[in-house]
């Protein structure tokens, strides 16, 4: 038994969640999700996530690198090469500002949303 716990610890250590992954998403309503995105390999794993501030166009960017294989994930990511790799690709039209509903379906949808508030800015 105490072998199986040696060798199960180290496992239980890196399980993240929405309590370990962000440490500023534990009141968010959004944390859940935020921690499926991060596991489906769409937002960067970086030290916070920052849920009530403006998407702005560079972090949209990284996310879109990520999400396109354009770069390496996993912890505390380069996220400016990803950005960079984003715009590069053409996902993005520019790392200036906040990014708008519009700009996120152009980036990880290809377009191919239907949106009601296209231009509105998403936390």
């Amino acid at each position: 038994m105490a072998a199986l716990l040696l060798v199960a610890a180290p496992a239980l250590a890196h399980i993240k969640n929405e309590a370990t992954q962000f440490p500023d998403i534990e009141f968010s309503d959004a944390r859940f999700d935020i921690v499926v995105l991060v596991g489906a390999g769409i937002v960067p794993e970086t030290p916070v996530f920052e849920p009530d501030k403006n998407l702005s166009r560079a972090e949209l960017a990284s996310w879109a690198g990520l999400a396109g294989g354009l770069g390496r994930g996993g912890e505390n990511p380069d996220t400016n090469a990803l950005a960079e790799a984003a715009l590069a690709a053409g996902l993005v039209s520019s790392l200036e500002g906040d990014a708008t509903w519009a700009d996120v379906n152009g980036a990880l949808f290809e377009g191919q949303l239907t949106l009601d508030e296209a231009d509105a800015v998403p936390t």
